[in-house]
């Protein structure tokens, strides 16, 4: 069958000739390995194909896999006929620029005529975007993202080439709220402009407060003063601490069992001379003995600190409210409430 692309590109040759320069568009293979270029070839052979078959997302996709794994010059040359024929003509425009550079460092005449050809054609059916920020909207950190990637600041403003379709736009910056917008952009030769609105700012609620004021009931003559729940809440904290610390403990063991699990490993595969993979075992070994050494001086520490909390907490409290009395008696292992009306 005379090559497709041979026959894509110059329909009034003769077939030998254009089944000649479909060959040299073909894929190098000569600077990977075997069953990598084996596989390349593979695909790229697949890609033609289907692009006789004007199944040009499958060949794209092949074509794109192919140039994967033994990048050249004459698989770009197809991907980027490939994508020309799709309707991708901004990602057509840029392979071919590439393919043409490629062509010039390898001496490659019949690639480099092939590739200013289609350069010549795409070039006017190339589709652009403008994106407009005005000063009003130009706030401090501002990010503007097309279909994910970030779009300079020299190029706002300017048009710039995009495939034809959807164009999503992520605005951001620091303090303010994100925004989405979407232009679609036609084929051949569409220009679309979207001008960006000023961000709005993060709005901050105010936290609620509400104040009660009372008067404390007076106490007889005599009565000595209550204290107020400190104590209580130096027995939350230091459960809080202790529960940390444990957990910190916890944490240490299981490390350092997993220590002791790699260095058995790693010696047993270090017998005679390391492996990659003892060496690697016994690296991992002693992070891991790092780690669980940090997570039991810090669980000491907070073991420790949460019983002084407890210990040094007041056994008694008094709490008042509009009403009863209530008595309160905590002890380190018994607790007890007494109401007086």
């Amino acid at each position: 069958m005379v090559g497709l692309l041979g026959l894509l590109l110059w329909p009034s040759m003769a077939s030998a000739q254009a089944a000649t320069d479909a060959a040299s568009a073909a894929p190098d293979t000569s600077r990977t390995p075997s069953d990598t270029a084996a596989q390349a070839r593979e695909l790229f052979d697949q890609g033609r194909a289907l692009m006789d078959q004007k199944d040009y997302a499958t060949a794209c996709a092949k074509l794109e896999e192919s140039q994967r794994l033994d990048p050249g010059g004459g698989t770009l040359l197809n991907l980027a006929l490939c994508h020309e024929l799709l309707g991708k003509t901004a990602t057509a425009w840029a392979e071919f620029h590439e393919g043409l550079r490629i062509a010039v460092r390898d001496g490659r005449g019949d690639r480099q005529e092939l590739a200013e050809q289609h350069l010549k054609t795409v070039g006017p059916k190339l589709s652009r975007l403008s994106v407009v920020v005005p000063k009003s909207a130009r706030a401090a950190g501002l990010v503007i993202r097309r279909n994910g990637v970030a779009i300079g600041e020299a190029v706002w403003g300017e048009p710039f080439p995009v495939d034809p379709g959807e164009q999503v736009l992520e605005i951001s910056a620091p303090g303010k709220i994100s925004v989405r917008r979407a232009a679609t952009v036609g084929p051949n030769g569409d220009l679309q402009q979207v001008i960006i609105d000023p961000l709005k700012d993060l709005s901050v609620a105010p936290a609620e407060t509400a104040s009660v004021s009372h008067r404390a009931p007076e106490k007889p003559v005599g009565e000595p003063a209550t204290e107020t729940g400190s104590g209580s809440h130096q027995r939350l904290y230091a459960l809080v601490t202790g529960g940390a610390g444990v957990a910190a403990l916890g944490v240490g063991t299981v490390f350092g069992i997993r220590a002791l699990q790699l260095m058995s490993r790693a010696n047993s595969e270090c017998s005679s001379y390391c492996s990659t993979s003892g060496i690697r075992d016994s690296r991992s070994a002693a992070t891991s003995a790092n780690v669980s050494t940090g997570f039991f001086i810090g669980g000491a520490v907070l073991t420790s600190l949460g019983a002084v909390l407890f210990l040094t907490a007041p056994a008694e409290r008094s709490l008042h409210a509009f009403g009863p009395e209530v008595q309160v008696a905590l002890g380190a292992l018994s607790a007890s409430v007494s109401a007086t009306f």
